[in-house]
């Protein structure tokens, strides 16, 4: 089994968008430049983008939540992911299929997301790419140490 990765372009004051995320902007105002470092053509910037395409060549699934795609679906078009998408969602829904993958619809809690994506992804890592899904697996794993060292 792979491994659970988090990664996100975050400033240095703790933001993952712009301010007013929404339909109109995906990324919150100006929140583009969070990710200006992947295009960046310095030495140090195509060694950072090197890291980012190794990264993602290691993934076999991804986890999101449901807001991040109700507003990445238009902006990321037919392609979005080359591996299965686990939605973490309240709502029922048909599976999505896209060009290169397909979205799943999971109802429940996130282990049960991460399980599934699990099992998609084999050996590869599972990819976390949501904001909430962050929030909830890092106090997933705070809770857990702290009962640990309790």
């Amino acid at each position: 089994m792979g491994n659970v990765v988090l990664r996100a372009s975050m400033s240095l004051d703790g933001f993952m968008t712009g301010p007013d995320v929404g339909t109109e902007h995906p990324m919150g105002r100006g929140g583009e430049r969070l990710h200006e470092w992947l295009f960046d053509e310095s030495d140090e910037g195509r060694q950072d983008a090197e890291i980012a395409r190794e990264t993602s060549a290691a993934v076999g699934a991804v986890v999101i939540g449901r807001r991040t795609f109700d507003l990445g679906l238009e902006p990321w078009g037919d392609v979005p992911f080359a591996v299965p998408c686990f939605v973490l969602t309240h709502e029922s829904r048909d599976d999505l299929p896209m060009a290169s993958g397909t979205f799943r619809f999971v109802d429940g809690s996130l282990p049960s997301a991460l399980e599934h994506a699990q099992a998609a992804a084999r050996e590869r890592d599972v990819l976390d790419r949501g904001g909430a899904t962050h929030r909830l697996h890092l106090d997933r794993r705070g809770r857990r140490h702290a009962r640990a060292g309790a």
